[in-house]
């Protein structure tokens, strides 16, 4: 089993990559046309939660 990278948003939307480089693109793009928001890579690593199996 894989290590993955969540971020849990506010609004109940879980966001799982197996990368953080792609946990970064979904959350930014999440964030961005869901809630009009600009989030930093720094900012949505300190909103990450790692599984690692």
């Amino acid at each position: 089993m894989a290590t993955t990278y969540t971020v849990n948003c506010a609004c109940g939307v879980a966001i799982t990559e197996l990368t953080v480089d792609e946990l970064v693109v979904s959350t930014q793009a999440h964030a961005a046309e869901t809630h009009e928001l600009a989030l930093t890579e720094s900012d949505i690593r300190d909103m990450m939660s790692i599984d690692a199996a």
